[in-house]
């Protein structure tokens, strides 16, 4: 089976991100199985690397291509400014469907499996390309309702969520790792839980395990351990308000803080500064450790070093540091708040304690520490249930037969289609679309705002000094006055319209751009394809 994988990081150029480690493993468990896998991912953005990223690299036998994503759209200025996290969306998916459509005409995929976060594969859905599966991370619509990072329903957000319902809701096939997500995006979306199939998130049991070499050096203490992004939606600052009753009882414990740090503490400060002032104030700075990131093949090392790990998410769907702490054989203690608790076994290979409650976690981290046969038992159970349901071999033999569903929902679906039209042509409609938009914006705040018209003015001139000289030009032989004399009047007249061509060619790129994209994209194509009209 030719498959293709779409998704925006991918390590290592782009990050170890949930979705980035999910599509890495995939990847890996698919060409083990014999297939032919390729990954579509985003380049490294020119200001956090010096190194650029190849546009195409073969590793471990799969093929990854790389897009550059940062130019485009990059004559809708106005869109960038009022709606610059839609304008990134758009403009990273418009880069990977392209390039999608170039590798689709050479040698047809049989199958696309993209993420459902920020509508990564809304043209694939939209356009019935080749047979799509969507699997749901976490949706920004969730961000959106909870108000995490204090994301709020503005334009901007909004235009996400529109664009991530759409993907879902012309998929052929929708995959959840855990049924609280599945139920939220149920709701969400109004389409029912019994058409999304719940595929736990896999791990390499082979990489992490309980053997091998350990990051941090064994001694009296028993150590708890933390991995995750230092923000308040991973509950590290629950954690930390744990610590001083845990040290209260227990002495012999230190705690190990994995993950980069954030400007999401009070006032837009470094969390990491934050949490570290508090243990301070409460004189339990030097029981813990904090570590900045560490590359995934680093990871395992750091799980053996630990005895506990504890999850205290104020959400997440299936976070992979408790899959990767269960296969490592370690036991958890993870919050109740979203699907991470269906991964535990309550009592077994760990705890679930409620949210938002540094009382219940310390109690149950305390009730480990003094028990270390329990926490031994407990470890064996989480390595035997990581093996037996998360390995990577049983999730491709189930991936497989949901991609064959899949493949079969396609065909069923476009044989029933109302209309066809190419494949460029909802890339078309979408640049036309947001250029009629930032049209739209562009001449409000113009008669509106005399400080908008010279900023305007002085970004042009110093990104398009050609169109800027011509338009004032114009513009000044416009307002001088008529003379009739020696025929003046006739020349300034031509003088006139041959400028006002000159600036219509020159300031045409935000339609000619769409024109071309359209273009390009029915080049690559050698027939049409059906575009469904009707949703699920």
């Amino acid at each position: 089976m030719r498959i293709c994988l779409i998704s925006r990081e991918y390590p290592p150029d782009t990050g170890w991100g949930g979705i980035g480690a999910y599509t890495f493993n995939t990847a890996r468990a698919l060409h083990s199985a014999g297939h032919e896998v390729e990954v579509i991912a985003l380049k490294k953005c020119s200001t956090e690397s010096a190194e650029p990223s190849q546009n195409c690299s073969v590793l471990n036998g799969i093929t990854i291509h790389r897009v550059d994503w940062e130019n485009v759209l990059e004559e809708l200025n106005l869109f960038l400014i009022s709606a610059p996290s839609s304008h990134y969306v758009l403009g990273s998916g418009i880069a990977i469907w392209k390039k999608f459509i170039e590798l689709h005409r050479k040698k047809k995929f049989d199958i696309v499996e993209a993420p459902e976060h920020l509508g990564a594969g809304v043209f694939h859905a939209l356009t019935g390309a080749a047979p799509l599966v969507l699997t749901l991370h976490t949706p920004h619509s969730k961000f959106v309702a909870e108000n995490f990072h204090s994301i709020e329903a503005s334009f901007d957000n909004q235009m996400i969520c529109l664009l991530e319902r759409l993907a879902i809701n012309q998929a052929d096939l929708l995959l959840s790792p855990s049924m609280d997500l599945g139920k939220f995006v149920a709701n969400d979306t109004g389409i029912g839980i019994k058409d999304i199939e719940i595929l736990r998130n896999p791990v390499d049991t082979d990489l992490f395990c309980p053997e091998g070499k350990s990051a941090l050096s064994a001694n009296e203490n028993v150590r708890v351990l933390f991995v995750g992004r230092l923000e308040e939606r991973k509950g590290i600052h629950i954690l930390i308000d744990s610590i001083p009753k845990i040290l209260a009882q227990f002495k012999q414990v230190e705690f190990c803080i994995v993950g980069n740090d954030t400007d999401t503490a009070p006032e837009g400060k470094s969390m990491r500064n934050y949490l570290q002032s508090s243990l301070a104030d409460k004189g339990a700075l030097d029981r813990v450790e904090f570590i900045s990131h560490v590359p995934l093949e680093q990871m395992p090392e750091y799980y053996r070093s630990a005895d506990i790990c504890v999850i205290p998410s104020l959400y997440d769907n299936a976070p992979y540091t408790c899959i990767e702490a269960l296969a490592s054989g370690k036991p958890v203690i993870v919050s109740s708040f979203g699907g991470t608790k269906e991964y535990v076994d309550e009592g077994v290979t760990g705890f679930v304690v409620p949210g938002q409650d540094p009382c219940q976690l310390s109690e149950a981290i305390i009730t480990l520490l003094q028990d270390e046969k329990r926490r031994q038992t407990m470890a064996m159970a989480a390595r035997n249930y990581a093996v037996q349901f998360l390995d990577l071999k049983t999730y491709c033999r189930r991936k497989l037969e949901l991609y064959e569903t899949a493949i079969a929902a396609h065909q069923d679906r476009t044989s029933r289609h109302l209309y066809q039209q190419p494949h460029g042509r909802s890339l078309e409609d979408t640049v036309e679309l947001l250029c009629a938009f930032d049209q739209m914006v562009y001449k409000t705040l113009y008669e509106q705002s005399c400080e908008f018209r010279f900023r305007h003015r002085y970004r042009l001139l110093r990104s398009r000094p050609k169109l800027a000289l011509t338009q004032a030009a114009h513009f000044i032989l416009a307002k001088m006055p008529n003379f009739s004399i020696l025929g003046l009047d006739r020349l300034k007249s031509k003088f006139l319209k041959n400028l006002a061509h000159a600036i219509e060619g020159k300031s045409a790129p935000p339609y000619s751009l769409a024109r071309t994209w359209g273009k390009l994209a029915a080049d690559n194509e050698s027939d049409y394809a059906p575009r469904i009209s009707n949703l699920k």
